[in-house]
């Protein structure tokens, strides 16, 4: 029967595809929908006891890269090593940066690897020996690289600096390529914190620390900026409390950017701070999540797009316990709620390529990393 038919005789189409329903009284309303559950099991130690200021897996979920510049036995110490997921045991320990390590990023394929930091150095590595394969100083521009991000080709590497530069470097010879220099606001400087590459290497996302997003093309050798904004409002320059972006990520699919930011705990909360979901294309937020009590400082989608995990601290005060809070990407709302660290704040995370495991750390206490179990039922 067709459903014009259906309708003109005044019977409801749900009527036709679940009898079942209607004959238990039960209306459209009252139908049960799907509502993911995420438990998040651990912590487990690593050897020895690391404390990251960033993270990444490997594209093959098997290693773990960790950099910062805090070892047990140097806290001001540089350092950069790889761990065997399985075993959470060191198996390299990757020399030669002088100052902090800020950011590390992969390849597509897995089998380059680039790293950067406060020395102004760009370093590229061979993942299937982990040996150094070129160094390339930063000449202009800044005396810190906080970002950085290869393009999925591996062909291009690009970092950004702490004076809003971002440099591109050919990954084969290290000759740069370009500098562009994102526009900064008048009343304050401008980090580079975070790149992220769209679109197989044709765009790439830029965040910086006075709180602007930067949608760059890549045509012809040369970059340029396709749309921008700002993620505060516009009354961010508080007397009490100047907000700052920490970290951003795109979703797999390119489309979102999360957004997470810190204000100063003197200041009000306001919305616009904390949590955000931004879209690519036109620069619009799709949703406030609201994030950590007292801003959040951490954010990674999971592989699929549908979960975001963002970190932070649990209660007010500069040494209250970490925070990890796991969001519904679609539905927009918190699924889970996990204390995780005993000192300081959520600093770096990072989820594995299946989904199945978190690494989380902070700059001062041991690495750890929890297990993730999801799971969709139908619950009312």
């Amino acid at each position: 029967m067709r459903y014009d038919k259906v309708r003109h005789l005044g019977i409801p189409l749900i009527a036709i595809l679940f009898p079942s329903l209607v004959s238990l009284g039960m209306s459209a309303a009252s139908i049960p929908r799907p509502r993911q559950t995420v438990t998040l099991t651990g912590p487990e130690a690593f050897d020895p006891d690391v404390a990251p200021d960033v993270l990444m897996f490997s594209p093959d979920g098997k290693q773990l890269l960790v950099g910062g510049s805090a070892l047990p036995e140097n806290r001001l110490a540089p350092h950069l090593s790889v761990f065997d997921v399985g075993t959470r045991k060191r198996t390299v320990r990757l020399a030669g940066h002088s100052a902090c390590v800020r950011d590390v990023a992969f390849s597509q394929d897995g089998k380059l690897m680039a790293s950067c930091g406060d020395d102004n150095e760009v370093r590229l590595w061979d993942t299937q020996k982990w040996e150094l394969v070129r160094r390339i100083t930063h000449q202009e521009g800044g005396d810190q690289l906080l970002s950085v991000a290869v393009s999925p080709d591996g062909s291009l590497v690009i970092a950004g600096s702490n004076s809003s530069f971002v440099v591109a470097f050919d990954a084969a010879t290290g000759r740069q390529l370009w500098t562009l220099d994102l526009p900064k606001p008048w009343n304050r400087g401008q980090m580079v914190v975070g790149l992220r590459f769209a679109q197989g290497g044709r765009l790439f996302v830029a965040g910086t620390d006075s709180g602007r997003v930067f949608v760059c093309g890549i045509d012809k050798g040369k970059a340029k900026i396709v749309k921008n904004w700002s993620v505060f409002p516009e009354d961010s320059n508080l007397q009490d409390g100047i907000p700052e972006l920490e970290r951003i990520d795109l979703s797999p699919k390119g489309d979102l950017v999360a957004v997470a930011a810190y204000l100063s705990e003197a200041a009000p909360r306001k919305e616009g701070y904390g949590l955000s979901l931004w879209e690519v294309a036109t620069g619009e937020r799709i949703a406030d999540l609201g994030g950590h009590r007292t801003g959040t400082f951490a954010v990674a989608f999971f592989p699929d797009g549908d979960l975001l995990v963002s970190g932070g601290k649990a209660a007010e005060g500069e040494k209250a316990a970490g925070e990890l809070k796991v969001w519904s990407v679609r539905q927009k709302r918190l699924l889970a709620v996990q204390q995780t660290l005993k000192k300081y704040r959520v600093w770096a995370l990072a989820v594995s390529p299946d989904g199945s495991r978190l690494a989380v750390g902070n700059p001062f206490e041991p690495l750890v990393m929890w297990r993730i179990d999801t799971d969709s039922g139908m619950k009312k």
